[in-house]
């Protein structure tokens, strides 16, 4: 029974794929038609950005701060050492204002599709 199931889910599990891989197929068709209301649906479009501390550039500004995380993460774990840089450890070391320029930002964007009420 338990097997059926996992077969049960990784059979749903491809469906939903495709059926996602269809959605934004659609949804990037319409987008490149200048399609962004149709009817009752509309495509709201959600954008975030992300900050990400580029540990290179990071070390060229902030060289002191830049050992002392190392330090604290040689401590977390020695193989990752100065490859990635916690915001949090970064911000509480200089501030978050400094430490904007040491950073890398991305942008990811997600559409999603909705129904609206025509009055």
């Amino acid at each position: 029974e338990a097997w059926e199931a996992g077969e049960l889910i990784k059979i749903a599990s491809e469906q939903i794929q495709e059926l996602t891989d269809r959605r934004e197929r659609i949804v990037a068709m319409l987008q490149a038609h200048g399609v962004t209301r149709a009817g009752n649906y509309e495509i709201l479009e959600k954008v975030r950005t992300a900050r990400k501390v580029n540990p290179s550039r990071f070390r060229a500004m902030f060289p002191e701060a830049y050992n002392r995380i190392c330090d604290e993460d040689q401590r977390r774990l020695i193989a990752a050492v100065g490859k990635k840089i916690r915001i949090e450890d970064a911000e509480k070391l200089i501030g978050s204002d400094l430490l904007s320029p040491a950073c890398d930002l991305s942008t990811s964007i997600t559409y999603s599709v909705v129904k609206t009420v025509i009055e």
